[in-house]
């Protein structure tokens, strides 16, 4: 659309208050109008370049227009993906009351669910910190280099509760975590690296020292790449771990637990 300087279209209430000429076009997908774009050109330019001006405008709106859609379609198809990848690792992780079956289950789906390169589980053992499964691994060696240096890192993690979030190399960062994490990429050759903390569930007794008792250790190898702790699919990630370890440690702790015998009388 084209209005001349200072006039106005009262059948739907635009004004052009300005010496120049106002050419618009809108933005508009399958919802409708989602905004409109205005350039001012002078106003002593020739009719036919006025109509060129309007004719450009007009294209590059239907182009932006034609990204919108696709913009929303994209959105769409990746939030049922992600829920998708979200009901098959709660159902994988809630699938068992094994303690290891069900930390390799977090390790190997939950790397999927945050489609990093590798994902890692560890847990808090009497004030200890364990690493409990990496994913794509059935063995962990635990005299390992890169095992002790990432139950370190873990382990200072768990006793911070804070998440860590590190890419290239760690920044802004106490000294003894940043210390651990060198430590750690430099063993691990990672580009980006993340240990989140996982609570116990509200109102949840478990023979674990504090509140914290394990971490979700993330790694990317790619240049350039990151990974995000305030990401849904990471809380997701941390929330149905707490609830599955705590069902397994709570297991657990029941076949350890003492056994009565009861001494029957023999039927007559």
């Amino acid at each position: 659309m084209l209005l001349n300087p200072d006039s106005s279209l009262r059948e739907v209430e635009i004004a052009n208050p300005t010496p120049n000429l106002l050419v618009f076009a809108t933005l508009a997908d399958q919802d409708g109008v989602e905004g409109v774009v205005e350039i001012f050109q002078r106003a002593d330019t020739q009719p036919s370049a006025q109509r060129g001006y309007l004719w450009f405008l007009v294209q590059m709106a239907e182009l932006a227009s034609d990204w919108l859609k696709g913009d929303k379609l994209r959105s769409g198809r990746d939030q049922q993906s992600t829920w998708r990848q979200v009901n098959i690792f709660s159902s994988e992780v809630h699938g068992s009351l094994d303690l290891l079956r069900t930390a390799r289950t977090i390790a190997d789906e939950g790397r999927r669910l945050l489609a990093c390169d590798r994902l890692s589980l560890a847990l808090v053992k009497i004030g200890n910190c364990e690493i409990q499964a990496v994913s794509g691994q059935d063995l962990i060696e635990r005299r390992s280099a890169l095992v002790i240096a990432m139950r370190k890192l873990a382990g200072i993690v768990c006793d911070t509760g804070e998440p860590l979030e590190i890419s290239v190399r760690p920044n802004d960062v106490n000294p003894t975590l940043a210390r651990a994490a060198r430590n750690y990429l430099e063993e691990s050759g990672a580009t980006a690296l993340a240990v989140l903390p996982i609570r116990k569930p509200a109102g949840r007794r478990l023979d674990r020292c504090g509140d914290v008792i394990g971490a979700l250790v993330v790694e990317n190898f790619a240049p350039g790449s990151e990974v995000s702790v305030t990401d849904m699919r990471a809380e997701f990630a941390r929330e149905h771990s707490s609830l599955a370890l705590a069902n397994a440690l709570e297991y657990q702790s029941l076949l350890r637990g003492p056994v009565t015998l009861l001494n029957l009388p023999r039927a007559s």
